[in-house]
């Protein structure tokens, strides 16, 4: 990107960061803001994020929450797994931490705890609001946490929750990928690649091998020796 491209990006950026909000993600569906503008709204705390599925996000002081707007990728469906290969690519580069991908739309350690959650909804006609949770780091206070949470950095870290909600948006919207290159990064840097796993589609459980994703996104599950099948929509237990 040229110097007067990022200047353009620059003029175009409208980024709110709050000391404590509701939801990013309400706050963004509930105002109407400008067409062609990179919408960015971030905060300190937020006391009613969301997870997949309705799910609240639990977010605690070494989490930054934040959301925004993008445009989806050529193919759509895959705009979230984008954005989560994006994001891969940013902490292997700037924390040389080790991370894989896990269907559809976490960021997991390599012993398989949560350390990002990416959500996409809709809001206008070729936008989408990114929502994104990241546990960077934790502290003394917060060790009753669940095993299940995972963290980018140790202890020492200090987060600066404005700069670095800016500095990731800037990231994700300047790494665009190309749906062809989406599903290869994504599959190289699956956590569950070949892997026996349990896939929840509306409350029902398919057991098989996870073989990859597919054009659209979607799980491709080995049910049995000749029978593969694909789920567009559900969650995973590995």
């Amino acid at each position: 990107m040229t110097i007067a491209q990022n200047q353009d990006r620059e003029q175009r950026l409208l980024h709110q960061h709050f000391k404590e909000i509701s939801s990013t993600q309400d706050y963004i569906k509930e105002n109407n803001f400008p067409k062609n503008t990179d919408v960015l709204i971030s905060c300190e705390h937020q006391t009613n994020g969301h997870g997949q599925y309705s799910r609240k996000w639990d977010a605690h002081a070494g989490t930054l929450c934040f959301s925004c707007l993008i445009a989806p990728n050529e193919v759509t469906s895959l705009t979230s797994l984008e954005a989560g290969c994006i994001l891969h690519k940013y902490f292997t580069k700037n924390f040389q931490t080790s991370l894989k991908l896990k269907w559809p739309n976490d960021l997991l350690t390599l012993d398989k705890k949560k350390v990002a959650g990416i959500l996409l909804h809709s809001y206008k006609k070729n936008q989408f609001i990114l929502g994104i949770g990241i546990n960077y780091t934790t502290s003394q206070s917060q060790k009753e946490l669940p095993q299940s949470v995972g963290f980018i950095t140790g202890e020492s870290y200090l987060l600066n929750k404005e700069e670095q909600a800016k500095t990731l948006y800037h990231y994700i919207l300047n790494h665009r990928m190309t749906s062809q290159q989406t599903t290869h990064y994504w599959n190289e840097n699956c956590a569950h690649l070949q892997q026996p796993l349990t896939l929840i589609d509306n409350e029902k459980k398919h057991s098989g091998i996870f073989q990859g994703i597919g054009p659209n996104g979607e799980a491709i599950l080995k049910i049995s020796t000749n029978e593969l099948k694909s789920f567009y929509s559900g969650s995973i237990i590995i």
